[in-house]
């Protein structure tokens, strides 16, 4: 939800590709990149994605949501995993880790018992 006048475009068209979602409010464009944990590898590519979107955009801050979706999988996060600042050669960018374990039936001490290397 946006508090006061603003715009949200789900899959906004780019030349060289789509934005997951942008967010323009008091005009400031607001980029944002979303993906399903697939591990380090796409995690990193992700990253990459989103840095190229924020250079043509002119932007240099963007925001990566991720969801952990099948922690038996790719591993447990705990909760000081969750949210940080991704530091790039252009950008600066905060990711949020949202973790659907509960979803899957995953208790508490289940999520916090191991720890996911980045």
């Amino acid at each position: 939800m946006i508090a006061g006048p603003g715009e949200t475009l789900g899959e906004a068209g780019q030349r060289d590709g789509r934005l997951d979602l942008l967010v323009t409010h008091q005009g400031q464009r607001h980029i944002i990149e979303t993906k399903i944990w697939r591990g380090p590898s796409e995690f990193e590519k992700g990253l990459a994605q989103l840095e190229n979107y924020l250079a043509r955009e002119g932007q240099s801050v963007g925001y990566y949501v991720v969801f952990h979706a099948r922690p038996r999988v790719y591993g447990k996060l705990t909760y000081d995993q969750l949210e940080f600042v991704e530091q790039r050669a252009q950008a600066t960018i905060h990711v949020y880790l949202v973790r659907l374990g509960a979803v899957l039936g995953e208790t508490e001490n289940d999520a916090e018992s191991d720890e996911l290397d980045f």
